[in-house]
């Protein structure tokens, strides 16, 4: 039974998975990238792990990290290429 109209139970959850897996996209991952991202976490203040996984991956790709998010891309400044995203 769901407990609002948003939430997946487990297997529709899991079959999503596999098609996701099916689509032939890249996946990064590993180790040394979640060890970069809490670094970059560590480094630069940021309250999580999670923005400073893009931060890692856009590091990794050396391709510009491209965000909505105005205090990440100030607090990122100058260490990787930001591109910020008007909210309009």
């Amino acid at each position: 039974m769901r407990a609002s109209s948003f939430e997946l139970l487990f297997n529709e959850a899991a079959e999503l998975l596999e098609f996701a897996f099916r689509l032939n996209i890249k996946l990064y991952g590993g180790a040394n990238l979640h060890r970069r991202a809490m670094n970059i976490a560590r480094r630069f203040s940021l309250p999580a792990t999670y923005d400073a996984h893009y931060a890692a991956l856009a590091e990794k790709l050396n391709a510009p990290l491209w965000t909505a998010d105005k205090r990440l891309a100030y607090a990122l400044d100058g260490f990787i290429e930001i591109q910020v995203i008007s909210s309009a």
